[in-house]
Parts: structure tokens; C-alpha cells; sequence
């Protein structure tokens, strides 16, 4: 769920790492992820039978319209 978008390949050697005081986010209840609250935070899921909703998939192509 990153907001970063790019127009070539990426690779991660040491991974993509998230640091700072506010990196962590704590789930306790039936949550809705989103791409402003969580994205490149650790989700604490401390809800054993929580439900997370994960958001819709918006995919825009205008390079190449016919592929997918």
C-alpha cells in the first residue's frame, strides 16, 4: 500500500524500511484499511478475529491502455 508510484523496475537490497515514532499501527477492531492511515506502517493486529478490509484495487494505464 505504498503511495509512491514509479515508471521503472525497483529493487529493494535491504528491503523498504519504516522507521520513526509513528511507524506502528495498532488494530484493535474491525478496521478498513487505508493508503493515508497505513500505508508503510507495521499493522499490529491485536484482534484475533478482527476483520480487516483491504482497499478496492484503482489501476489507471494511460501509457498503455491495451495492456494490462
Amino acid at each position: 500500500m505504498a503511495k509512491s508510484t514509479f515508471s521503472g523496475p525497483v529493487q529493494s537490497l535491504a528491503g523498504f524500511i519504516t522507521a520513526g515514532v509513528n511507524s506502528s499501527v495498532s488494530l484493535t477492531a474491525d478496521t478498513t484499511l487505508t493508503v493515508d492511515a497505513h500505508a508503510g506502517k507495521i499493522l499490529l493486529c491485536n484482534d484475533a478475529d478482527g476483520k480487516f478490509t483491504l482497499p478496492s484495487i484503482v489501476y489507471n494505464n494511460t501509457k498503455r491502455p491495451n495492456r494490462p
